[in-house]
């Protein structure tokens, strides 16, 4: 069965798979708990007093949308991203240098110094013993 708009922890309200076009799969149910399959390929485990909604969540073609001109993402709320190596020193890790220089560090930072590829989640979280099967990485694939 897929369900969407699901509970973590029951009377929290809805939180997962409320994105356009999603939808978890049941995979089972037991005397207290009910597993589940999400989009990302994490399965976990939730209470069966958890609230969900059957189906999927609609407009499914979101992504899809042309948007028809350079300036409607900006008119949508969308500010322009850039580079932190086209900054200065002063605002960005990566940021001085002469011309087209190496952001100058072993790995890429944030703005506030720290290495973006640390897991950032805390394994020690209560319901990290509810996760069966985690997401897995790009290059485990």
């Amino acid at each position: 069965t897929q369900v969407h708009n699901i509970e973590i922890q029951p009377g929290k309200g809805g939180a997962l798979q409320r994105a356009a076009g999603a939808a978890a799969t049941v995979l089972s149910k037991d005397y207290e708990t009910v597993t589940v399959k999400l989009q990302s390929t994490e399965v976990r485990l939730l209470k069966k007093d958890c609230w969900c909604t059957i189906g999927r969540v609609g407009r499914t073609e979101a992504n899809m949308i042309d948007k028809g001109k350079a300036g409607k993402r900006y008119q949508l709320g969308w500010r322009p991203r850039m580079h932190g190596k086209a900054k200065n020193a002063c605002d960005h890790p990566h940021g001085g240098g002469e011309g087209h220089s190496p952001i100058g560090h072993n790995y890429p930072m944030n703005p506030f110094g720290q290495c973006i590829f640390k897991r950032t989640r805390n394994p020690n979280k209560r319901s990290s013993k509810m996760i069966l099967i985690r997401t897995k990485r790009k290059s485990e694939l």
